[in-house]
């Protein structure tokens, strides 16, 4: 007898950083994050279906990660990327030998084998393209979320920038994955009025912040919007106390100076990083299963106690995807036999959001309040540059309405451009204090580029350089390739 419903969400994004620099936040850092969550995440999927089992999944991939997991330059760089890593550990291992560290030595041979194994699956299960291999993954029962295309933080944009960040996101996904998107994924909580342009994209409802219950609410001029629970998230999100602050759980802070990788665990909250103990790969995962087992049991507690205000309760459970692999290293694991526990149980059904949300309770009017990370002084430079940008697009997009040729290509560069300037990243990584600089550089690369072609277009006839500076600049910023300017009129 079914006594619930769960639906899982897993939302996965990672900012464009093709061709934009190495380590720490260039590209190198979308590799590191494909090792550790994407290719062991797929895999997991794989696995399942593999098993014959069915997977009912809630998924919103960001359209700029989409576009990035099918580059080829990207494919090529991080298979570079996984040899380096290989000899990195090859010399730890050496290094822990002659120091006569047999534990040590266990755990560069135990990287040596993830690797060997991440590039097996990312070269001969899934072809070198990871977002062909999602596309295989989801067809049969995981759903799909809409992002905005860059994903921009929508509250700050105006209409017309909201319309183009929605319309070019959902060509990218039914583009990419053949697939319509159900919902829509709102970055860092932003719910402006939507649903005008949510109607004309097939949109039926949206996934906002978390609550203390899962729910949905819906204003007058709002999308409805469900709101996952955050009672049962903070078994792992929760600081200091959550699943992945285990002491067995590899310690994310702290790794070898010259390899990189982590060879220490968690040990305690307290323990300053140089009095981390050595990590053990199998107490840890061994860790993982009581975990998915204390999880599980706290869903059927949340839906008991649900149960006196619905005849068949749900709860809807939201997580980012490199949470799993990159931030808590065994995190997949546990999410994997959670998958399973869930996938077995009687008395549980684990489904889409489509399946549940029009049965979901109603919450009181939730006052979508500013997020602090883009209410801060320290990112209004930016916000007026891109109202500038905004506007001046707007003006150039009205005097040529029917571009061909180098100007119509000009132009929607400059649009991709723009959505690039657009994405919420670099205000969020300037507004944390995490990598203002780098963030910065980014934003300006992107705004300075839009400033360029925008002055070629306003001349009376492109200089003779234009379309070689084109040619640069769509090599390095190449996605969304069937962007066009016109969805800014």
């Amino acid at each position: 007898m079914i006594n619930g419903n769960v639906a899982i969400v897993l939302n996965a994004h990672f900012p464009y950083v093709r061709r934009a620099g190495r380590w720490p936040h260039g590209e190198e850092s979308l590799h590191e994050v494909i090792a550790e969550s994407y290719v062991p995440l797929l895999t997991m999927l794989h696995d399942l279906r593999s098993s014959g089992r069915s997977w009912p999944l809630t998924v919103s991939i960001s359209p700029v990660l989409l576009e990035q997991l099918a580059d080829p330059v990207i494919a090529k760089h991080f298979i570079v990327w996984l040899g380096n890593l290989r000899e990195r550990a090859a010399e730890d291992l050496a290094d822990f030998e002659a120091q006569h560290n047999s534990h040590a030595a266990y755990l560069a041979r135990f990287y040596i084998d993830w690797i060997d194994v991440i590039e097996h699956n990312f070269v001969e299960r899934f072809g070198r393209n990871l977002t062909a291999t999602i596309r295989s993954l989801i067809r049969e029962s995981t759903e799909m979320l809409l992002a905005p295309a860059t994903y921009a933080y929508l509250p700050q944009l105006s209409s017309r920038e909201i319309r183009a960040q929605l319309e070019a996101g959902a060509l990218v996904v039914l583009r990419q994955l053949g697939q319509r998107p159900s919902g829509l994924w709102l970055p860092s909580g932003g719910a402006p009025a939507l649903q005008t342009y949510t109607r004309e994209l097939g949109l039926r409802y949206a996934v906002g912040t978390h609550q203390e219950r899962t729910g949905i609410s819906q204003d007058a001029h709002g999308l409805p919007t469900v709101h996952p629970d955050h009672v049962l998230a903070e078994h792992v999100l929760a600081p200091g106390i959550g699943y992945p602050g285990d002491g067995l759980y590899r310690e994310f802070y702290r790794d070898h100076p010259t390899s990189g990788l982590a060879y220490w665990r968690v040990t305690g909250a307290d323990v300053p990083a140089e009095n981390k103990d050595w990590y053990d790969p199998y107490l840890a995962f061994s860790r993982v299963e009581q975990h998915a087992e204390h999880f599980v049991r706290a869903i059927r507690e949340r839906l008991h106690a649900a149960s006196a205000h619905a005849a068949e309760p749900t709860v809807v459970i939201a997580f980012d995807a490199e949470l799993f692999g990159h931030w808590w290293f065994e995190g997949v694991r546990w999410l994997q036999s959670v998958v399973n526990r869930l996938i077995d149980a009687d008395d549980i059904r684990l489904a889409t959001l489509s399946q549940v949300y029009t049965s979901l309770p109603r919450l009181d009017a939730i006052a979508h309040e500013a997020n602090p990370l883009f209410d801060t002084p320290l990112i209004d430079p930016l916000r007026q540059r891109l109202q500038q940008a905004s506007s001046t697009f707007a003006a150039v997009v009205r005097l040529h309405p029917t571009a061909e040729g180098l100007e119509e290509e000009l132009l929607s560069q400059a649009a991709r451009e723009l959505l690039l300037g657009q994405s919420g990243d670099w205000a969020a990584l300037i507004a944390t204090g995490a990598a203002q600089d780098y963030a910065q550089r980014r934003f300006d690369e992107h705004l300075s580029r839009f400033d360029r072609l925008i002055y070629y277009i306003e001349r009376d006839e492109p200089s003779p350089d234009a379309e070689n500076y084109l040619s640069e600049i769509a090599e390095l910023d190449n996605l969304f390739p069937f962007l066009n300017y016109r969805m800014f009129a």
